[in-house]
């Protein structure tokens, strides 16, 4: 089978795609997307969070049957389940752009971790996005990560700690738990993923420049190849021919309905406050 894939939506984040060089300029579409005539068999949707049901839906209409869907996978639960019953319909298959879980610098903290209680998240000072909301742009990524890791939780509740600043919480089987803190205007630029269990703590850390990694206080070597997104685009194509994906619709529909879940917590706090 071949191994060519198109691309539709290249804005800034799709820009990304484009550079590692696995598209060619002809299977790269914007708005014009509906012109294209022969789709390859797989497609990466990277288009605003409010389109990605109807993208996806017109691909799977048309044939694709395999399509890399960018997070949050949907901007609803009732889009994402929908979207579940179209790709069963038409023997059609998604994978979810949840880029962390292609990290090899956070597969080896998964690795080492062995068996971890507790995970926090913070994705802090970032251009504010007027396509999605704090929750949808950044709240998916600790989410994916905690059902990696945890399964689905029991419970999840947001706060809001600031206008564009929030507080996201988590309670999983066997009292682990997930913690972000995460937002566009915060006053200090924050990337880091912490993860602790009985061998102790590890701390991955992005936020003034490139990745560092400590295990206990102490830093540890990791690998820092390929990147992420290259990481991710090999699983894509792996996908088109195996079918296997460690970021399959139905995590992707799970985030969606945890973000629903989320924002609905947070209107009913500011409700009741």
């Amino acid at each position: 089978m071949s191994k060519e894939i198109a691309l539709v939506g290249p804005g800034k984040w799709g820009g990304n795609y484009v550079k590692t060089g696995h598209f060619k300029d002809e299977d790269v579409w914007r708005r014009n997307y509906q012109e294209c005539r022969k789709w390859p068999a797989g497609v990466v949707v990277v288009t605003p969070t409010s389109t990605h049901f109807e993208v996806s839906k017109y691909l799977i209409e048309q044939g694709v049957k395999h399509l890399l869907v960018e997070k949050p996978l949907t901007a609803t639960s009732t889009e994402a389940e929908e979207l579940q019953s179209i790709t069963q319909k038409h023997g059609a298959h998604i994978m979810v752009g949840h880029l962390m879980l292609y990290d090899p610098a956070v597969q080896e903290m998964f690795r080492l971790a062995g068996s971890p209680t507790t995970l926090k998240f913070s994705g802090l000072q970032s251009p504010v996005r007027t396509d999605a909301s704090v929750l949808e742009d950044w709240g998916a990524h600790p989410l994916y990560l905690a059902l990696h890791l945890f399964g689905n939780p029991i419970d999840t509740l947001a706060t809001r700690e600031s206008a564009d600043n929030i507080r996201l919480t988590a309670k999983f089987p066997n009292k682990r738990t997930l913690t972000a803190n995460i937002g566009w205007t915060s006053p200090e630029r924050k990337r880091a993923i912490e993860i602790s269990g009985p061998k102790g703590t590890l701390i991955l850390d992005w936020s003034s420049g490139p990745k560092t990694l400590k295990f206990n206080g102490q830093p540890i070597d990791f690998p820092t190849s390929p990147s992420p997104l290259e990481a991710e685009i090999e699983a894509f194509k792996n996908f088109i021919e195996t079918g296997q994906t460690i970021t399959p619709l139905e995590q992707g529909i799970e985030v969606v309905k945890l973000i629903d879940k989320a924002e609905k917590s947070l209107h009913l706090g500011e409700s009741a406050s």
